[in-house]
């Protein structure tokens, strides 16, 4: 994102993995993989597509959110996926509704620290039964 002014309500804050699309086939259907480079924190744009808080870089289209014409993917198209909203995460940690550039780049820090990437190690934030529930729907 060019403008490090910005505040984001946190609602609109996702966390994702950008990913290369590698398509195969098998038994004549087309079956998409996936080659994961690195995590996203972003906010969906008008389009459906991520846009970046920390890195000025191109929106991808995003699998689980993107309407069904922003997602007329070829090979190698990078992509988001696995992505899913941090509001509940953030406001069991008293996050305020609006975050600045460097309450972001502390989120992301705290958790890569804490591997939050992996769904399955989710339970290490010691969240209510509910919220590990409703976050692994994601």
């Amino acid at each position: 994102m060019k403008n490090k002014n910005y505040a984001i309500n946190i609602n609109n804050i996702y966390l994702g993995k950008v990913a290369r699309i590698n398509r195969i086939f098998v038994d004549n259907k087309a079956i998409n993989k996936y080659e994961v480079y690195r995590s996203i924190i972003f906010t969906p744009n008008k389009n459906n597509q991520s846009q970046d808080l920390l890195y000025d870089t191109p929106n991808y289209p995003i699998i689980n959110i993107s309407t069904n014409e922003a997602m007329k993917l070829n090979d190698n198209t990078l992509v988001v996926i696995e992505a899913f909203s941090l509001k509940e995460l953030l406001k069991y940690y008293n996050y305020n509704d609006i975050l600045t550039i460097n309450d972001i780049k502390k989120i992301y820090k705290f958790l890569q620290l804490l591997n939050i990437i992996e769904k399955k190690k989710i339970r290490s934030f010691k969240l209510k039964q509910e919220e590990v529930k409703m976050i692994k729907k994601r």
